[in-house]
C-alpha cells in the first residue's frame, strides 16, 4: 500500500474519480484478400479493401477504447523462412462522412470485392504521392479520414481509436493497403480481433469524492496480486476541464532466502491463470501479443517487466536460472528472457553517482542475441522448440525480469507464457589446491531449484599448450582472409579454447574462425 498528497493549483473545486481500460467486448471475423490481379496500382492515399464496421461501432456507445487487430499466416508473409518480407500490408480506420448523401463510401461497380482506383500523373499533396482521379475511381471524394494507420514490417497489424463512437460521423470503416506484392502469394488470409475498451473504477484506488487545494489518495494492492505491472489514472474535472494523474504499479517479488543466503524455492511469473485472468487488461502480465517491425529498431516488439528483490547476499557460486515457456508456435513465436541486476554505472556523465537510484540495474544474463539488422531477430532458443533456459549471476538488491518477444508466427493474436525463476549453485564454487602429485580428487555439488530433465555433467582438465614460432610477413591489412599464417586446430571435449600470440614489434591482428 502507499498513499500521496499532490496540490492542486488553479482554486475551485474538482470532482475526483478513478479508473483502469477494462475491456468489455470482443469480436473476431475473418477476411480474404482478392487475388492482386483485380487490384488497382497502389496509392498511399487509397484503399484497396474496405470493410464496414459501423455498426459494431454504434453497439458500442459508451466504447473509450477501441483497438483492431489483424494478423495473417507466416507462410504468407515470409515462405521461404529468409527474414525478408515478400509482401507488405497496411491496416487504416477511416471515419466517414457522406458528403454525397448517397448513403455509402464506395460503391463495387466491378463486383470484385476490391476498391478500384485510378491515378492521376499530377502531384498535388505534400506526401508526393500521385493525385487520385476520384471520377473513375469507387469510392466518394472527400469522405473517408484516416484516424490512423500502421504497416509495420510483420505479419500483425494493430490501429488504436479513442472515443470511436463519438467521433464517428456517419460510420467507421478498416482499410486494407497493399503496399508491396509477390505473384507467389496470389490472396492473403486475414484474421481480425476488434476488442472494446471503457474506463472503470479502479478499486485499488480510494479519493475523496472531491478535492480542492489538496488531494489525498492512496492505493491498496489485493493480496495474492499476480506479479507484473498495472496501470491507471486519477482523475480531477470541474465540468469543462480535466486533469490526470497516470497511476503505475509494480507488484514485485521477493527471493527467499536461507540463514547462509542460500536461495530456496523459486518465483513464478505469468502463467495461463494470470493470462486468463487479465484477458481485459491492454497489458496482460501472462501473455504477449504480435508487436514486431522488421522495418524499424531492434527493441520493436512486446515487452514484460517482472521485479524482484533479494534481501542478502546470495552465497558463493549462485546463478539465478530461468525457464521460460509460452504458448505460441515455434518456430517463429520466440520470446527471449534478459535478467537485469546490479551493473557498473558506465551511461550517465557522472559515473560515480547514478540519478534517481542507488545503483543501476542493467542486463547481466539473458537469451543470446540473435538481432541480424532492424527489427529481425531469427529464432533461437536453448531446447529448440518453444521453451528457453537462462542463466544470470544472483546478487543482493533489485533485479528484474524482462520478456522480449522477438518473434511471432501469426497464428494467434496472444501469446500465454510463464517464467519459472530458481536458482542453480555449485559447491565449493571454487577450488586451489597445491600437490606434488599429477593425481587427486574432491567433492564437487551442484544443485538446482528447476526439475532439469536430462541434465548431464561434464569435467574438464587442465592440457599441455601448443607452441610454435611462425615467420611473419606484411598482409593486406584490410583482408582477413590474404594472412599468410594460418592454423587447423580440432578441438575435443573441451570447454574453453585460450590462442595468445607475441609480437615484439609492428602490429599483429589475430582472427579465430569456427
Amino acid at each position: 500500500s502507499d498513499s500521496q498528497a499532490f496540490t492542486i493549483t488553479g482554486g475551485g473545486t474538482w470532482n475526483v474519480s478513478d479508473r483502469q481500460l477494462v475491456r468489455t467486448d470482443t469480436q473476431s471475423s475473418d477476411f480474404t484478400s482478392k487475388a492482386i490481379s483485380k487490384e488497382s496500382v497502389y496509392n498511399f492515399n487509397a484503399p484497396d479493401y474496405l470493410i464496414d464496421i459501423s455498426d459494431k461501432v454504434r453497439a458500442h456507445p459508451d466504447a473509450d477504447l477501441m483497438v483492431v487487430r489483424v494478423n495473417y499466416p507466416r507462410a504468407q508473409f515470409d515462405p521461404n523462412g529468409d527474414y525478408k518480407e515478400n509482401q507488405a500490408w497496411r491496416l487504416l480506420t477511416y471515419d466517414w462522412t457522406d458528403i454525397n448523401h448517397d448513403g455509402n463510401l464506395w460503391t463495387d461497380a466491378s463486383a470484385d470485392g476490391v476498391v478500384d482506383h485510378v491515378n492521376k500523373s499530377t502531384i498535388s499533396n505534400v506526401d508526393g504521392n500521385l493525385d487520385l482521379d476520384f471520377a473513375a475511381s469507387e469510392m466518394d471524394k472527400g469522405e473517408y479520414v484516416r484516424l490512423m494507420y500502421h504497416r509495420p514490417g510483420a505479419n500483425t497489424l494493430m490501429n488504436f481509436v479513442r472515443d470511436p463512437k463519438q467521433r464517428m460521423a456517419d460510420g467507421i470503416f478498416l482499410g486494407l493497403q497493399h503496399q508491396a506484392r509477390s505473384a507467389a502469394i496470389p490472396t492473403t488470409d486475414f484474421k481480425i480481433q476488434i476488442d472494446w475498451y471503457k474506463n472503470s473504477d479502479w478499486s485499488w484506488i480510494t479519493t475523496p469524492s472531491t478535492a480542492s487545494g489538496t488531494l489525498n489518495a492512496s492505493i491498496a494492492v489485493p493480496a495474492g496480486t499476480p506479479y507484473g505491472m498495472y496501470s491507471g489514472a486519477i482523475v480531477l474535472d470541474n465540468g469543462t476541464d480535466d486533469m490526470v494523474i497516470p497511476v503505475s504499479v509494480a507488484v514485485a517479488a521477493t527471493v527467499a532466502q536461507d540463514a547462509s543466503g542460500k536461495i530456496t524455492g523459486s518465483l513464478e511469473f505469468g502463467g495461463q491463470a494470470v493470462a486468463t485472468a487479465q484477458a481485459g487488461y491492454l497489458y496482460n502480465n501472462g501473455s504477449v501479443f504480435g508487436a514486431n517491425d522488421w522495418g524499424w529498431r531492434a527493441e520493436s516488439g512486446d515487452w514484460r517487466f517482472f521485479y524482484l528483490d533479494v534481501p542478502a547476499e546470495p552465497a558463493d557460486g549462485s546463478l539465478f536460472l530461468a525457464k521460460t515457456q509460452w504458448a505460441g508456435t515455434a518456430p517463429y513465436t520466440d520470446i527471449d528472457t534478459l535478467i537485469m541486476g546490479r551493473s557498473a554505472n558506465t551511461f550517465q556523465v557522472f559515473p560515480d553517482s547514478v540519478f534517481g537510484a542507488p545503483y543501476i540495474i542493467d542486463t547481466v544474463g539473458g537469451s543470446p542475441n540473435t538481432n541480424v539488422g532492424a527489427g529481425v531477430w531469427r529464432f533461437d532458443t536453448a531446447t529448440g522448440g518453444s521453451t528457453d533456459f537462462v542463466a544470470a549471476p544472483a546478487q543482493e538488491g533489485l533485479q528484474a525480469i524482462a520478456l522480449h518477444q522477438v518473434g511471432w508466427q501469426g497464428d494467434a493474436f496472444n501469446s500465454t507464457f510463464s517464467v519459472t525463476l530458481g536458482s542453480a549453485s555449485v559447491a565449493p564454487s571454487a577450488v586451489d589446491l597445491t600437490t606434488a602429485t599429477d593425481t587427486g580428487s574432491f567433492d564437487v555439488t551442484f544443485e538446482s531449484t528447476l526439475a532439469l530433465e536430462g541434465l548431464v555433467a561434464e569435467a574438464f582438465g587442465l592440457s599441455q599448450p601448443s607452441e610454435t614460432s611462425e615467420p611473419g610477413q606484411q598482409d593486406d591489412p584490410n583482408d582477413p582472409s590474404s594472412a599468410s599464417i594460418k592454423k587447423d586446430i580440432t578441438i575435443d571435449h573441451a570447454s574453453r579454447l585460450t590462442v595468445q600470440t607475441t609480437l615484439a614489434t609492428d602490429d599483429f591482428d589475430l582472427f579465430v574462425v569456427y
